[in-house]
């Protein structure tokens, strides 16, 4: 019997293909194209503080300023360069971060579709995939339309985890590890959390080891490419971090974290909570369906995850333990997590029905799911999408709004002055607002707490008869410098001047 054909004359295999790689551009598109929409809703609106903040100290570097000590900052010189670079080469105004958001964002959600069609061997599981990780890392709720590092990092783990699922499922030789290595290093020089796809390799070799999947002498191998790579990256990185100077290089990337930030060191555990059930209030109809659809049948849950599977379930705890080494524990610290979420909810929804129930739904053509399991799924996140996209104001900090008009009003009245405005405790985002150089190396209460000098420099600062002209009260004294030396400071040599928008605003004195 000839095999069979179609009216072209082309196998009915090849067609079935092209049908199936059709549906998954469509949805992958689909998914491209709502989470830039989504995003671009805030390309005019204020930066977020840490976003103003990175550009100014960027900004400060650009001009001379020395980073890590004159302009200090608890980021690695990755995340610093790009927001350095890409402040050269654009014309959009502050807001090209949000569009550098875009760009990053988009990068990886084609990656994590890829690497869920790898993972599942279908076109349903990359869509399913793409679809999920747009929705979520997107959002609002999680500040997901901001340049965090977050949001950068994840933009070479995602590939480097793809280049994983490449080897686990013997489309790329063991040495392409070697890359994937690179990328995780990479990551990290966005942000220190940005080892969650390092640890789900390391993880799955573990467990390869464990149930044999693999010769145990190739594991070691493929080990030792991945750590390679990664010492290859961060070897340049850290010998790059010596022209700041070593000692302030390793205090501000490392030092920081671990003695006055982190999981071990004044965790925000409350904080850790709110943004938890944040986190799960946009995800619930996921989980949900997740927490279904692996109860139906007489199934154990790992017959829903083979050897390929299992990278995803790796990558997922790797990026919960990256953010909660963390410390802080804010929205944007979730975007680490929705990747790995997204994917392995994909996975379980897109995956073979249990052998004891063929009652369930299927989906329609061109579908990766049926339309009722794909609503239930992101209603919850679309509508808050929706919702905040329709008050972007009520997403976000007061201060936004404040930095602006206190900088218009220190320009109406910097007469016989410098114009340069002190906010306290701080206000990051103000120095970008205002175009000035910040006067002060410490933009953040963290680090003003953290920072052995940071009280000193602020008094003399104060003190100086040259020094900043005024002074905002963003945040009582009391939040950074607990000595009260600052607070005297304030008045022995400033004044009130006014109250710009429920922030006071105080003037030196003349002597």
């Amino acid at each position: 019997m000839p095999s069979p054909t179609v009216a072209e004359g082309r196998p009915a295999d090849d067609v079935d293909r092209a049908r199936d790689d059709r549906s998954y551009r469509i949805w992958l598109g689909g998914s491209l194209l709502f989470a830039a929409i989504v995003r671009f809703r805030w390309v005019f609106q204020p930066l977020a503080p840490d976003e103003g903040g990175y550009l100014a100290i960027a900004r400060a570097w650009a001009d001379g300023g020395h980073l890590y000590t004159r302009f200090w900052v608890d980021r690695p010189q990755g995340m610093m360069f790009t927001y350095r670079f890409g402040d050269v080469f654009t014309a959009l105004g502050d807001g090209w971060l949000r569009v550098l958001a875009i760009v990053f964002g988009s990068a990886s959600i084609v990656a994590v579709g890829w690497i869920g069609r790898r993972l599942s061997g279908t076109w349903q599981g990359g869509a399913a995939a793409a679809a999920f990780v747009a929705v979520l890392s997107s959002s609002p709720a999680i500040e997901g339309f901001t340049a965090n590092g977050e949001l950068l990092s994840a933009a070479f783990v995602t590939p480097g985890v793809a280049v994983a699922a490449a080897v686990v499922t013997d489309r790329l030789d063991r040495r392409w590890l070697f890359l994937a290595g690179v990328l995780s290093g990479v990551a990290l020089s966005y942000k220190q959390s940005g080892y969650d796809g390092m640890i789900a390799i390391c993880l799955w070799l573990g467990i390869a080891w464990l149930f044999r999947w693999r010769q145990r002498r190739d594991l070691v191998v493929m080990l030792l490419w991945l750590l390679a790579g990664l010492a290859t990256f961060l070897g340049l990185l850290f010998l790059q971090g010596t022209t700041f100077g070593w000692a302030a290089y390793w205090d501000a990337n490392v030092g920081f974290r671990l003695h006055s930030r982190s999981a071990v060191s004044s965790p925000q555990w409350g904080r850790l909570a709110l943004t938890t059930g944040i986190t799960a209030g946009i995800s619930i109809g996921m989980l949900g369906l997740t927490a279904w659809r692996l109860s139906r049948g007489n199934r154990r849950p790992r017959s829903w995850f083979d050897e390929r599977g299992a990278l995803a379930l790796c990558w997922l705890a790797g990026a919960c333990i990256a953010l909660l080494t963390g410390g802080n524990y804010h929205r944007h610290y979730w975007v680490t997590v929705v990747f790995p979420l997204g994917l392995v909810v994909a996975l379980v929804l897109t995956g073979g029905a249990p052998a004891d129930r063929t009652d369930e739904p299927e989906a329609p053509p061109g579908w990766p799911m049926p339309r009722r399991w794909l609503a239930i799924a992101v209603v919850v996140p679309v509508t808050v999408t929706a919702f905040f996209a329709a008050f972007p104001r009520l997403e976000q900090d007061a201060r936004l709004e404040q930095d602006g008009r206190i900088a218009s009003w220190v320009k109406e009245n910097d007469a016989g002055t410098n114009g340069i405005l002190l906010p306290v405790c701080g206000s990051a985002s103000y120095h970008v607002v205002a175009g000035q150089t910040p006067p002060y190396p410490y933009l953040w209460v963290d680090n003003i707490v953290a920072a052995k000098d940071s009280v000193e420099k602020m008094v003399a600062l104060l003190e100086d008869p040259d020094g900043p002209a005024f002074v905002a009260r963003f945040q009582p004294t009391t939040d950074c410098d607990k000595t009260g030396r600052i607070e005297a400071a304030i008045e022995e040599n400033f004044e009130p001047a006014a109250t710009v928008d429920g922030v006071k605003v105080l003037r030196r004195r003349e002597h």
